[in-house]
C-alpha cells in the first residue's frame, strides 16, 4: 500500500504543474481546476489498471483532465 501511495504522490508532483497549465486554458476557475485535477488522480487510484495501459502517462493524464473539465462544464 505504501508503494502505491508513493507512486501516486510522485505522479501528482511530477505532472501537477503541466495539468494545471493545460487546464487553465479551458476557462474554468482555479478552484474548479484543482478539484478536477484531484478527481483525475482519485479516478486513477480507484482504477489502477487503466494507469498501466497508457504508453504516454502525460498524454493520458491531460486527456483525463480534458474529459473531466468537459463534464464539469456540461453540468453548469
Amino acid at each position: 500500500m505504501k508503494n502505491k501511495q508513493s507512486l501516486y504522490k510522485w505522479l501528482y508532483e511530477t505532472y501537477e504543474n503541466d495539468l494545471f497549465s493545460y487546464g487553465i486554458a479551458f476557462g474554468i476557475s482555479k478552484e474548479l481546476l484543482e478539484d478536477a485535477i484531484h478527481d483525475v488522480f482519485l479516478h486513477l487510484y480507484e482504477r489502477e489498471h487503466k494507469l498501466w495501459e497508457s504508453q504516454n502517462m502525460k498524454f493520458y493524464l491531460l486527456n483525463c483532465l480534458k474529459n473531466r473539465i468537459r463534464t464539469i462544464k456540461k453540468k453548469k
